[in-house]
């Protein structure tokens, strides 16, 4: 049985891949490594973005406080465990390129991501 906070998890990940909520990432995303994003709401995600490929959900935090790490996400995820978004969504929802080019082809094809990071001011 999924659980709530998986449930609210799910529905802030599609309202990202639309667009309707943007994120904030702590540094560039379009670098390797573990990127934590935050909404306006209070959420904190954090994505692992592998050799510039959105990889998995290591972790996410409601506004509540509530967590649910890659382990829970895995588990209560069933039968789709390897969850990826299409390289045009990874690049304007999260800043990740996913592409042979990275960042560079990926803003001449699809335009700037929806994000802000690092010390930009949020919008």
């Amino acid at each position: 049985m999924r659980s709530d906070l998986f449930s609210r998890l799910s529905a802030l990940l599609q309202a990202i891949e639309r667009g309707s909520v943007r994120l904030h990432a702590d540094r560039d995303p379009s670098e390797d490594g573990l990127i934590e994003y935050t909404t306006q709401d209070g959420w904190r995600l954090v994505i692992f973005n592998d050799a510039s490929s959105w990889d998995y959900v290591e972790s996410a935090t409601s506004p509540e406080g509530e967590t649910m790490d890659r382990q829970a996400y895995c588990e209560a995820r069933g039968d789709d465990p390897d969850y990826y978004p299409d390289a045009k969504t990874a690049w304007l929802a999260y800043g990740i390129p996913t592409l042979i080019g990275g960042a560079t082809e990926a803003r001449r094809l699809w335009g700037a991501p929806w994000l802000t990071c690092g010390s930009q001011a949020r919008k």
